[in-house]
């Protein structure tokens, strides 16, 4: 519990930034201090049940001081190596101490086939390529809504009906509770995984600007970081409204759907819990390759935060954790 008090100096500084006029601190300090709260609730616990999700939040508050120490090529504040020390003894003993909890990946498919585990492979890479040929056809937005959705809307429920038949389409209860908690971790998760990967690679660029800063403009290691500062910066201008409802509802309904709902399902029947999730976000992240280059591994963690909360709270929690982080990266 001590290590989270390392999470504190940084929410402070996203709120004098805040001050200063910044949406984007205001946006990271609100889902910093979410995950603060829902990982406190969890460690007073006399027994955590999140324990991973805890130490990898608390790595991903160490990766955010590397980015400082490595900004400041080493020369910084005292406060600093010990925010970055704290957080990462708590990880340490967070993942040696706690009892692990398994995760149960959902509902599988059990045992499906291997036409049916091509098919849904090809359903997850032929989205994006729906999206896309809609826009290379310069179909209006609307236009482009509608078939992204349509497509989400009938090409499961065809596999579903074709492979499996017309009982696996009946709906699955709803409830709050598991709702809830599938939400509250899966936030945690994917404000850690999408933080922690990118702040890694950031701080590991940046030392090697401080290794070597005659050759660093131009190195592989300065496109990566500039590529990924490129694909991750919101609109200029801010968010329009048609944007803004096809990021944080469309999109995260139809990709829901699609990447955990059948193909993530699917896979884990197929390959097994850890594989069939690993595999899922693979798709996942490939999926984006149109989009992002430099940053598409972050998709394929973002994946793998979504199908845990998929397997914790149920799709309708995947489509709402989808949902707020993309609302938050949109300021």
């Amino acid at each position: 519990m001590v290590s989270l008090l390392s999470f504190l100096p940084l929410l402070e500084l996203d709120l004098e930034l805040t001050r200063l006029g910044s949406s984007t601190a205001a946006a990271r300090g609100m889902a910093g201090l979410v995950v603060f709260a829902v990982v406190l609730v969890d460690v007073v616990r006399a027994t955590p049940q999140w324990a991973r999700t805890d130490a990898l939040v608390l790595i991903a508050i160490a990766s955010r001081y590397a980015v400082f120490l490595a900004t400041a090529c080493g020369r910084a504040h005292g406060i600093l190596y010990a925010g970055f020390g704290l957080a990462l003894a708590g990880a340490g003993l967070l993942g040696a101490l706690a009892p692990r909890r398994p995760f149960a990946l959902g509902a599988a498919v059990v045992r499906p086939s291997l036409g049916y585990v091509v098919t849904v492979c090809a359903v997850g890479v032929m989205l994006p390529v729906a999206l896309a040929l809609a826009r290379w056809g310069a179909l209006p937005l609307v236009g482009q809504a509608l078939v992204f959705a349509g497509f989400a809307a009938v090409v499961p429920v065809a596999c579903v009906l074709v492979f499996e038949g017309r009982k696996a389409t009946a709906p699955v209860a709803f409830g709050w509770r598991r709702t809830a908690r599938g939400v509250a971790v899966g936030f945690a998760l994917t404000f850690a995984l999408a933080n922690g990967g990118r702040q890694v690679v950031q701080s590991g660029a940046l030392l090697a600007r401080c290794v070597e800063p005659e050759t660093f403009q131009g190195s592989a290691a300065s496109r990566i970081l500039e590529g990924q500062r490129t694909e991750l910066r919101a609109p200029s201008g801010g968010p329009g409204l048609a944007f803004s409802f096809m990021s944080v509802v469309l999109v995260p309904i139809v990709e829901e759907r699609v990447y955990r709902g059948l193909l993530q399902r699917v896979l884990t029947g197929k390959l097994g819990n850890a594989r069939g999730l690993a595999a899922a976000s693979s798709v996942f992240g490939l999926a984006h390759l149109g989009v992002y280059r430099f940053a598409v591994y972050q998709t394929a963690l973002l994946g793998v935060a979504f199908g845990v909360t998929y397997a914790e709270g149920g799709i309708g929690a995947a489509m709402l954790v989808h949902a707020l982080w993309n609302l938050h990266l949109l300021f």
